[in-house]
């Protein structure tokens, strides 16, 4: 597990090659699938929108991090 700042590109910080990424924001999980990593969106409420109003409309959705292990 890494932490990367809020705002910055993931990528920058980790080869997504095969890794995970658990995201709010959708254009970091698009970034992140282009470059050959596992996108997961990540949302309390359940809803297809990020807090910048992007919606999800090809990514799988939890509200738990524990729910990884579901689709694993």
């Amino acid at each position: 597990m890494c932490f990367v700042p809020y705002d910055s590109s993931k990528i920058r910080y980790i080869d997504p090659h095969n890794n995970i990424l658990i995201d709010d924001n959708i254009k970091n999980l698009e970034e992140w699938e282009q470059y050959g990593g596992i996108a997961i969106f990540f949302n309390k409420d359940l809803n297809n929108h990020d807090s910048y109003g992007n919606k999800n409309d090809k990514f799988i959705i939890i509200n738990d991090l524990l729910k990884i292990y579901d689709i694993m």
